[in-house]
């Protein structure tokens, strides 16, 4: 996937406004190649990606609360 994003990042350059921010630079690359339909899966693939990473650390971290504090639930500290 690294491979990929670095290929396609070296095939594009020149054709976009320089930007210091990644997160732009790989949204007109996306605009570009794949048009509006693939800026909606870019928005939809990030969405699913920051929901997963957001649930395992809140797992992790009630986790962690019950084992140092087990007067409250597992169950609790999720809730929290």
């Amino acid at each position: 996937i690294y491979f990929f994003l670095i290929l396609i990042g070296a095939l594009t350059l020149g054709k976009f406004t320089m930007s210091s921010d990644g997160g732009v630079a790989f949204s007109q690359i996306v605009q570009h190649y794949a048009g509006y339909v693939g800026q909606a899966l870019l928005a939809t693939l990030m969405t699913v990606t920051c929901l997963t990473t957001a649930v395992a650390l809140v797992a992790a971290i009630g986790q962690d609360f019950h084992k140092y504090f087990p007067r409250y639930s597992y169950r609790v500290w999720m809730v929290l």
